[in-house]
This record gives C-alpha cells, structure tokens and sequence, in this order.
C-alpha cells in the first residue's frame, strides 16, 4: 500500500504517536513499571485516549518521580520535546516546604529546563488546597 494523496480540501497527517483507550491498553508491550513504550522514550507514561497524538511535549514533568532527573531529560530529550511542567513538586515542597525551598527549586528548574527554550512554566500536577499562600507566592515571585 503506498502513501494516499490528498484530495481538494484534504490533508495528509503522519501520525508519530496515537493514544491508546484504556480498553486496550492490555494488548500494548510494556515495561515492568507499567509504561508502554514509545521509540526511544520508554521512560514515559503513555496517555490514553483515541485522539492521535504527536510526542511534541510532555506532561507532566515529574521531576520527583524515579529516572525523572531534570538534567538528563533536557540533555536527553531537549531538542526533541517541549517540557510542559516540573518546576515545583506539589506533593513535597510546595505544600510542605518554606518559600524559600520553592524559590529555589523553581529557579534551579526553570534554569534547567528553560536553557535554550522548549518550556512551559507550571507545577509537577494540579496545586492542592492546602497550600499556604506565602509558597503560591514565592512560586510566582521566583519567575
């Protein structure tokens, strides 16, 4: 089967990635973490969906979670993807930690991964309620 050409008023899309329903996902090769593989980015999870997907940005970026270093995946994967997070962990710092602790880690991260562009400033995951203000705070102060 060769490659279709596209008519008047049609586009033909090459489709790197494709989500995969919830349904199926027993049928995709995986890991011994769960994470389905995608040509040479095996260390991040798939989304699942039935929407065709391009690996153009990933998200999140949890920074926090194993095999996830900040650095090796700019230096890894910078030039290939747009990270869309990552910049303070919602789980540890920026619920628990001092203002202080999230301008630091927000300015080390933004460093890090704003470095030649493809960056999205935000969180690691939605901010929880408890959060003490002065931390939502120093976050937005430190960018």
């Amino acid at each position: 089967m060769g490659i279709p050409k596209p008519g008047i008023g049609e586009v033909l899309i090459e489709v790197k990635a494709c989500g995969i329903c919830g349904i199926a996902v027993h049928m995709a090769q995986s890991d011994d973490k769960g994470y389905i593989f995608y040509p040479d980015l095996t260390a991040f999870p798939c989304t699942l969906g039935h929407e065709f997907s391009g690996v153009d940005i990933i998200n999140p970026v949890q920074t926090s979670a194993k095999d996830m270093d900040p650095k090796m995946l700019k230096e890894k994967y910078g030039d290939k993807l747009v990270f869309w997070g990552g910049v303070v962990d919602t789980q540890r710092t920026l619920p628990f930690g001092t203002p202080e602790e999230v301008r630091k880690e927000v300015n080390e991260y933004c460093q890090i991964f704003g470095k030649g562009g493809g960056f999205v400033f935000n969180t690691i995951h939605n901010i929880q309620s408890k959060v003490p203000i002065e931390n939502l705070v120093a976050m937005f102060q430190a960018i």
